[in-house]
């Protein structure tokens, strides 16, 4: 074989070697990237822009992202929209997968905020690559363009290897408009152990239901003791279920405060329960909150705003553990997860501990007449005859069939504000559901507002101890018994004699609505 035959096949075999070298090598980040210097940012971006930080590891035999996601329509339990939702293989990310949770949105600044200031280390080594099973971490923009970075795994002298790969300004690319460059570089070893011990999971909000508990227009508790429903009308609580009645303030800071308290005990990442074994099909309890948001129409007119209802419902199933000390719950169509119960036992609905001993939230200067009648003989009697007494500047005036006023004694003006003092000033001894034994109505009485609005209807009774009846509410009043049993004995004879009276007389109306509160 001739010189130059020889040196031909060499040629060949070298490069035959070369590229059965480079086919058989593993695969990883070419180190044709740039390096970012040392001390510079390593990444750009603005924080409010990120609309999705996924997590992911391409190469790992069970691939799992884990997602967190900005702005998930209806979902403002935590004040951002930030939710975690893992997926696996094809598995849907929309709100409802099984892995969806609120974010802490502390948290999730505050790792976009260190990206923005963590600068770049010292230059790596020439033959430093990024390995095919990379940490990768993706920052989806609202543009929709995204910064990609990869992690290696293993720290060296404290610091990993990071690869970024990031728009760039200026560079046209036929995807997005702006072409990326890959630059590499080495971080502290502690922005990777942030992403990863325990990384997004750590960070999902323990808050069963947040700050939701603040803002609610509505409650709803639901047990095995029954149901009870709580409204905010004009700032103020009132019950509308099992009975109507205005809602003591204090009893309801108490519930609000326990609903804001409720915590995640135990969450199931690896190991779901059955849903048979949860109990949440046929559930203990349920705790339901509305919240009314008020928005304005796209176009930003101040005068087109509507009412959006969001609902978020807390539903409690069976023992969680051995002990019974967790439960088995559920928050819409989040995950199922582990509550303790003995916080539970502190919003049972029991109407009477809600049930406001203030009569009449309204001041009674707010009153501007009363509309006494006798107390019925049958409850589906007519109202029958009244009496009125209506309030003209610092006096009181009566008026009965004629129309024609006249002023009230000062025996009849001082029992009426008696009565309105009691009502609106002096709690309750108590507040029952159910008619105290042996009280008989000696007297009902209508309150109306200005221009005659009514405002809340009574009947009065007692013997001994005065008895306020609104609706299905007995309120029982002890110490004050004797000066307003008194003044409401004077106003029912005054109603019963002024039927007697030439001139005078009673109204005669029909029947109203049933007396209750509103």
């Amino acid at each position: 074989m001739s010189q130059r035959a020889v040196l031909l096949w060499l040629a060949a075999a070298i490069v035959l070697a070369s590229v059965t070298t480079w086919m058989l090598a593993p695969k990883a980040a070419s180190f044709s990237a740039s390096l970012i210097p040392a001390g510079e940012p390593i990444i750009e971006f603005s924080p409010a822009s990120v609309r999705a930080i996924t997590l992911s590891t391409p190469a790992s035999a069970r691939a799992v992202d884990q997602v967190m996601r900005r702005g998930i329509a209806g979902d403002e339990r935590n004040g951002s929209g930030w939710r975690l939702m893992a997926r696996s293989g094809s598995e849907s990310l929309s709100p409802g997968t099984a892995a969806s949770w609120p974010l802490n949105p502390m948290r999730v600044r505050a790792l976009l905020e260190l990206f923005l200031t963590t600068r770049a280390g010292e230059p790596p080594a020439p033959d430093a690559r990024i390995p095919e099973s990379a940490l990768v971490l993706t920052l989806e923009l609202d543009s929709g363009e995204s910064i990609v970075l990869r992690f290696s795994s293993v720290p060296l002298a404290g610091t990993v290897l990071l690869e970024v790969d990031a728009p760039v300004a200026g560079a046209a690319s036929p995807h997005v408009g702006r072409a990326s460059v890959r630059r590499l570089t080495t971080v502290d070893a502690r922005l990777l152990q942030m992403l990863t011990g325990p990384g997004p999971k750590g960070w999902r909000e323990s808050g069963v239901l947040g700050d939701a508990a603040l803002e609610a227009s509505r409650i709803r508790l639901e047990g095995a003791t029954g149901v009870l429903a709580l409204a905010r009308m004009h700032g103020q609580w009132a019950l509308t279920e099992p009975v109507s009645s205005p809602a003591e303030a204090a009893a309801v800071e108490r519930l609000v405060a326990v609903l804001k308290s409720l915590k995640v005990a135990r969450f199931f990442d690896d190991d779901p329960p059955p849903e048979a074994e949860t109990g949440l099909a046929a559930p203990e309890g349920t705790v339901t909150v509305e919240i009314d948001r008020r928005r304005v129409s796209s176009e930003g007119d101040p005068s087109r705003v509507r009412i959006e209802t969001q609902q978020i419902k807390l539903v409690l199933g069976g023992p969680a553990d051995a002990s019974g000390r967790q439960l088995y719950a559920r928050v819409n169509d989040d995950p199922v997860f582990a509550i303790d119960a003995e916080p539970l036992a502190e919003i049972r609905p029991q109407a009477e501990r809600f049930v406001s001993l203030l009569a009449l939230p309204e001041p009674a200067a707010d009153v501007r007449a009363v509309r006494a009648f006798l107390p019925r003989e049958r409850a589906d009697d007519d109202a029958g005859p009244a009496l009125t007494w209506a309030r003209r500047m610092e006096r009181w005036v009566e008026s009965g069939a004629s129309g024609v006023e006249t002023q009230a004694g000062p025996a009849d003006s001082d029992a009426l504000d008696e009565v309105l003092a009691l009502l609106s000033r002096v709690p309750a001894t108590r507040a029952t559901l159910a008619a105290p034994a042996g009280v008989a109505s000696v007297l009902r009485i209508e309150l109306l507002g200005a221009a005659g609005v009514r405002l809340r209807d009574f009947e009065l009774g007692g013997d001994g101890v005065v008895v306020v009846r609104a609706g299905s509410v007995w309120r029982s009043y002890d110490r004050p018994a004797k000066g307003v049993a008194a003044a409401v004995a004077r106003l029912r004879e005054r109603v019963a004699r002024a039927a007697t009276e030439p001139g005078i007389g009673l109204e005669s109306i029909g029947t109203p609505q049933p007396p209750g509160d509103k």
